[in-house]
């Protein structure tokens, strides 16, 4: 009959082979099972030795696949709006008046002389009285006789009556009365008539 150690030592040692078996088919197992894990469905149907087994994982690969998504209906483009009616306005109210200004308003030279020529002309301020001397003889005072003076004026009679004076280069004086009228009086006794400014 063996001694009890050596019966000891080979049930140990089977036990140890019979781990390292059990062992290395769960290495195996797991690394199948890691294999199918991560392989496409199609090569899991692949590795099927049995035909008809094979036929039915491409079968069920098949049912299992995702439809195509059908295409999205086309937009309707959308029908053109109606114009708008706008109610009719509402009457506007009546301009307000402006109130007027404090200071006067500064117009432009140019802006001021658009259409100033068809204004009459204002006379210039004249004095109330002129003295002058006559140019040359006079012999005699009467409607129509022109009278140039040294200041470079001509005068002409427009007084209905005549006068007699006979001089020459008199000093003459020119006033105007409060209608407008012009009288040239010769000063050294002479007479005094209407005139009228010609040049």
């Amino acid at each position: 009959m063996r001694p009890m150690q050596a019966m000891i030592r080979d049930a140990a040692s089977i036990c140890s082979r019979s781990a390292a078996v059990v062992m290395l088919g769960l290495l195996c197992g797991a690394q199948q099972f890691a294999n199918a894990a991560t392989a496409s469905p199609i090569d899991q149907c692949r590795a099927i030795s049995d035909d008809s087994a094979r036929l039915r994982c491409f079968d069920q690969m098949d049912r299992a696949a995702p439809s195509p998504a059908a295409p999205a209906p086309a937009a309707i483009p959308a029908a053109p709006a109606a114009p708008a009616t706008s109610a009719p306005a509402a009457p506007s109210a009546p301009p307000s008046v402006a109130a007027p200004a404090a200071a006067a308003t500064v117009v432009p030279p140019a802006a001021a002389d658009f259409g100033a020529r068809a204004l009459p002309k204002a006379a210039p301020e004249e004095p109330r009285e002129l003295s002058a001397r006559l140019i040359g003889k006079l012999d005699g005072v009467f409607r129509g006789l022109n009278l140039p003076l040294d200041n470079g004026q001509t005068w002409v009679v427009i007084d209905d009556r005549d006068f007699e004076y006979v001089g020459s280069n008199a000093k003459v004086t020119l006033d105007r009365n409060l209608i407008g009228t012009y009288w040239m009086k010769i000063v050294d006794g002479g007479p005094r008539f209407k005139v009228r400014r010609v040049k």
